[in-house]
Formats: structure tokens, C-alpha cells, sequence
């Protein structure tokens, strides 16, 4: 009887230990696999992924198709491996420190969300419509993608935006006619990613934006 009682003892203490640990570790060690949460992203089809993780087992994932992943056809996805990568670290509940751990692919949800953005504001042009409009989406959800998976990290994909910004600031200045529009259409969908050679002989990703040979 003793020895049950003991046992009992320490399979509660144990237990405490655990909850405790599972509230405090996170505080000290985020990213342990204790508590933890993540949104990942597969930079091979723009899908997004939120992980909970406790004492190193997955509790809860869920998986979405971004409006990327919406915007590419059957073919985009065939003999695809995912390749996710992390894109923040989440905080679980009940800890006192708010650590917020960014990774190389820190920006590329809101990327995602930035491209549709874009989408969203040339629907209201009367430039591209129906199937012109579901090319050029697929063409620069493809060109985001790849500059994720050839450039290893998120960086040059906000050039790639920035031009696509630039482009629609250009389109909304009265002087803008719409063969100008259409002819930066027809450039935008002529880009292509690339990787060039530095001085320094370091070898970098870059789309052939077509401004910088101006």
C-alpha cells in the first residue's frame, strides 16, 4: 500500500512538473518543441500551414491554399514535392514572454497576401479581364514562387512587388494611356527569374526587371 502511495505521488508530481514545464520552458527556450506554434508556407505551392506542437508531438495542424495556390493550374502542382518553410513562431498561451522568432521566409505570407492585393486592384482596371486576367495571375504567383525557391529566402520577392506597385502607380496618373498599360503588361509577362554573377563572384536571384536597363 506504501509503495502504491508513492507511486501515486510521483506520478502526480511528475505530471505537475510537466504542466509546469510546458508553461515555463517557452519562456526561456522558444522554438524547444515544448509549446510551440508555427505558420509555415511550401514555397512550392503557396499553401499555408499552422503547426501546434507539444512535447515535441503535433496536436493541431491546419493547412490552407493561399490565393496563390488558387491562382496556379493542375500542371503547376504535378510531381510537386512540399517544401515547407517556417514562417514565424507563434507564442502559446499562458506564457509571459511574447517572443516572436522571424525566419528567411518572415515576410512570405504577407507577400502572398500582398500579390492579391494587387490582383485585386488590377480587377478594377480595364486592362486585363476573364482569361487575360487569370494569365497574369498565374504568371506572377509562378514568378513569386520561384524567387522564393531559387533565392533560399524572401528578400528579392519584395523588388518583385515593389515593381508590380510601381507599375499600378503608374497606371493611376492621368497621362497613363491604355496601350502604355497594355505594353507594361506585355513586359511584365515577358520577366523571368534569373541568377546572376556578382562582382564578388557571389551568385544571386533576381528577376530582369526591365527598368534597370533604362
Amino acid at each position: 500500500m506504501k509503495k502504491n502511495r508513492i507511486v501515486k505521488r510521483g506520478i502526480i508530481v511528475a505530471g505537475l512538473l510537466a504542466v509546469l514545464a510546458t508553461i515555463t520552458v517557452p519562456n526561456f527556450l522558444p522554438g524547444s518543441g515544448i509549446n510551440d506554434g508555427y505558420d509555415e508556407i511550401d514555397i512550392m505551392t503557396g499553401r499555408v500551414r499552422n503547426t501546434w506542437k507539444l512535447w515535441f508531438v503535433t496536436v493541431w495542424s491546419k493547412t490552407e491554399d493561399s490565393e496563390i495556390t488558387k491562382a496556379l493550374t493542375p500542371e503547376d502542382f504535378y510531381d510537386t514535392t512540399p517544401n515547407w518553410k517556417r514562417v514565424i513562431y507563434i507564442p502559446p498561451p499562458l506564457t509571459l514572454c511574447r517572443w516572436h522568432i522571424h525566419y528567411i521566409y518572415h515576410g512570405a505570407i504577407h507577400q502572398a497576401i500582398r500579390l492579391h492585393t494587387i490582383w485585386h486592384m488590377m480587377e478594377t482596371t480595364d486592362i486585363l479581364s476573364g482569361t487575360d486576367l487569370d494569365t497574369f495571375k498565374r504568371k506572377t504567383a509562378k514568378d513569386l514562387l520561384l524567387l522564393w525557391q531559387e533565392g533560399g529566402q524572401d528578400f528579392v520577392a519584395n523588388d518583385y512587388l515593389a515593381y508590380l506597385d510601381d507599375m499600378l502607380s503608374r497606371w493611376e496618373t492621368p497621362a497613363a494611356s491604355i496601350d502604355e498599360r497594355k505594353a507594361d503588361i506585355d513586359v511584365l509577362l515577358a520577366l523571368k527569374v534569373v541568377k546572376t554573377e556578382t562582382i564578388d563572384g557571389k551568385t544571386v536571384t533576381k528577376f530582369n526587371n526591365p527598368d534597370e536597363r533604362r
